[in-house]
């Protein structure tokens, strides 16, 4: 009876274990994915954005991104705050057809 126990104990734990490990995965997945997404449409100038924001992002030769949010957005409306050369910017995105596009971008205000 105790050896049959352990086992289930030990079955439980891994698959606690396992689904942690999916879900740490799929964040890092994503912020790369996201990364990539704002980087290629930084340079192609395809979101909304104000004459400030766009001056300090046309000077960036090589954007360095880091996520410093989890989604904050709902449905199918992403948002970010992400921090590009040193600024923190409110990063917006659109998933449409499991596709996720760059929306908007705007320098975050203190």
């Amino acid at each position: 009876m105790a050896k049959k126990l352990k086992k289930y104990v030990i079955s439980i734990i891994a698959l606690f274990f396992l689904l942690l490990l999916s879900l740490f995965f799929k964040k890092i997945y994503t912020e790369y994915n996201l990364k990539k997404i704002t980087q290629i449409q930084i340079q192609r100038d395809k979101f909304t954005s104000n004459k400030k924001t766009l001056a300090y992002l046309k000077r960036i030769n090589k954007p360095k991104i880091d996520i410093d949010s989890d989604n904050q957005g709902s449905g199918n409306i992403l948002y970010y705050v992400e921090k590009i050369n040193g600024n923190y910017f409110d990063v917006t995105y659109i998933k449409s057809n499991e596709k996720i596009k760059l929306h908007s971008i705007f320098i975050h205000k203190k």
